[in-house]
């Protein structure tokens, strides 16, 4: 809650990527969902470029495409009801913090910043990574479709798999089982 709150998703790219620095030696996956699928390949891509290492697996969920996720941030949420809106629409937020306005003052800044982090976000083209990708989606997600989590596959030279799972864009908080059984799978072969 006293951390300085990122409002650009490249200094945030650039601290999680020397906060990890020190514990790469060995191999490594990332796990993104939402805004933290972009950061996570971003973070990947940053530390091929300046370091020289990419991880083993790049798993990434409930986020379109680089090429494509700017567009579904564009919006600026300026009152505190379209916040709301949008917190309602992506139905991770409990009802009972929506409407108690002490806790939606602590996190109203917090969302703020988020928000801005994702719409700070633009695309630059580099070569795929070398590693596998794998792409979760919910199946009643309203803003990410199947088609938008296909993009995924032009970031990679090796295997890409897109699986859609029940629920809306936070279907990690009902499929939680069904997505680490995948991402063990998948982590499995990548040891092969």
């Amino acid at each position: 809650m006293q951390e300085r709150l990122f409002t650009d998703i490249f200094p945030l790219v650039e601290a999680a990527s020397q906060a990890l620095s020190s514990h790469l030696d060995k191999p490594f996956a990332l796990f993104g969902h939402s805004m933290g699928a972009t950061i996570a390949f971003e973070v990947a891509r940053k530390l091929r470029k300046e370091q020289g290492i990419q991880p083993v697996h790049l798993f990434v969920s409930g986020c379109c495409c680089p090429q494509e996720v700017g567009d579904h941030y564009r919006e600026d949420l300026k009152e505190e009801k379209e916040i709301k809106d949008t917190l309602r629409r992506y139905a991770g937020t409990p009802p009972e913090v929506l409407e108690h306005p002490e806790l939606m003052g602590v996190f109203e800044p917090i969302i703020r910043a988020d928000f801005a982090v994702c719409r700070s976000y633009f695309y630059s083209p580099e070569p795929p990574l070398d590693c596998p990708v794998s792409v979760f989606g919910g199946l009643e997600d309203p803003d990410v479709s199947r088609e938008c989590l296909q993009g995924w596959g032009d970031h990679t030279t090796r295997s890409f798999r897109v699986r859609m799972v029940p629920g809306g864009h936070f279907f990690l908080n009902n499929a939680e089982s069904l997505v680490v059984e995948s991402v063990a799978r998948d982590l499995h072969q990548a040891r092969v």
